[in-house]
């Protein structure tokens, strides 16, 4: 792994973090940590703590030991999140108690006591069938956008809470992967935090819908998905059969492959062993703009083109046939990011 700064201070503020978290702190990483805290701005410092959804993980671990930060400045970071907390656990209630779905959180709880934007859920439902649960308990339903139509996506409102983000049945930025969807389902497991009872996939699923988010979809890492990773396989909670078996049933071997050379390329960097002693190692991760990055150009075309080779191998037209949008979409959305200077295409 690239472990030098590239002129945003990314790396210089992430690596220590993720290496205190994961039991491998750096070698006096107390200075080097301090040091990139005051040249970056403590703002900045807190931007790749939540980008990367370590927040409160990282202050619980880091409260006490960075001389240049103040109680104040680590209390202040805490109240606000474990605030936002509480709302969002409100949030999840309301969800379990109210809608009549088949449905199961994904994403949104692995990272607990850290949080993202939105809550994730996946339901085994049609759009239709789902917008008309979430209307009758007085959600908004929010227009969706061009990839959101694609993907069978929907995001409703209640109050001042944050959005449920709402997979209808289908996985991917295409929804391609509709068997992959119900398989989970079919698997889920059920967890019950701060008293609320849940549905979540199981571990190797969540590996899996890992993946599928960040390697097919984002093109980055973020620290939190190599350090649950990481915990699950160490601790032995993720069954590594189940993910290859599952990752090839539904052609995504070699994005799982790769996920999983990458966790082993950043235990290197930290002087562990590999956490998947069977996959080669990597050299290929560097930090910037607040993640864990690897060159789009090498991996990106390669894992869509073996994906859409699986689906037209095994006749999963409809699939094929969706994942075939990358071909217009791909260059368009190029052409509006980099040229155009938008977020998004859609």
């Amino acid at each position: 792994m690239d472990c030098r700064d590239r002129g945003d201070m990314t790396a210089d503020l992430l690596l220590p973090v993720l290496g205190v978290l994961l039991g491998r702190p750096p070698a006096k990483w107390q200075v080097s940590l301090d040091r990139a805290i005051h040249l970056a701005g403590w703002e900045r410092f807190t931007e790749v703590l939540w980008e990367n959804r370590i927040t409160l993980r990282s202050a619980y671990a880091l409260r006490g030991q960075l001389p240049s930060v103040p109680e104040e400045a680590w209390n202040t970071l805490v109240s606000r999140e474990e605030a936002r907390q509480k709302e969002y656990i409100e949030l999840l209630r309301l969800l379990t108690d109210r809608l009549d779905l088949d449905f199961m959180f994904i994403k949104t709880l692995d990272n607990f006591p850290d949080l993202g934007l939105d809550v994730d859920l996946l339901a085994r439902e049609d759009g239709r069938r789902v917008a008309r649960a979430f209307q009758q308990n007085g959600f908004v339903h929010k227009g969706q956008t061009l990839a959101e139509r694609i993907a069978d996506k929907m995001s409703f409102y209640f109050g001042d809470y944050c959005a449920a983000e709402v997979h209808c049945g289908r996985l991917g930025e295409f929804g391609e992967h509709r068997e992959l969807a119900h398989h989970i389902l079919d698997n889920k497991v059920s967890v019950e935090l701060e008293g609320v009872g849940a549905w979540v996939p199981r571990r190797s699923s969540s590996i899996i819908v890992m993946v599928l988010q960040r390697l097919y979809r984002h093109f980055n890492l973020r620290a939190c998905d190599v350090l649950n990773a990481t915990r699950w396989i160490r601790s032995g909670h993720v069954n590594l059969e189940e993910v290859y078996t599952d990752a090839g049933r539904f052609g995504m071997l070699p994005g799982v492959r790769w996920f999983l050379r990458f966790l082993n390329e950043v235990q290197v960097a930290y002087g562990a062993d590999k956490v998947v002693p069977t996959e080669p190692l990597t050299d290929v991760l560097y930090c910037k703009s607040l993640l864990l990055r690897f060159s789009r150009v090498r991996f990106v075309p390669s894992m869509y083109g073996r994906k859409l080779a699986w689906s037209l191998r095994g006749r999963h037209l409809d699939a094929a046939r969706r994942e075939l949008l990358v071909l217009p979409l791909a260059p368009a959305a190029f052409f509006s990011h980099y040229i155009l200077k938008r977020k998004a295409l859609w």
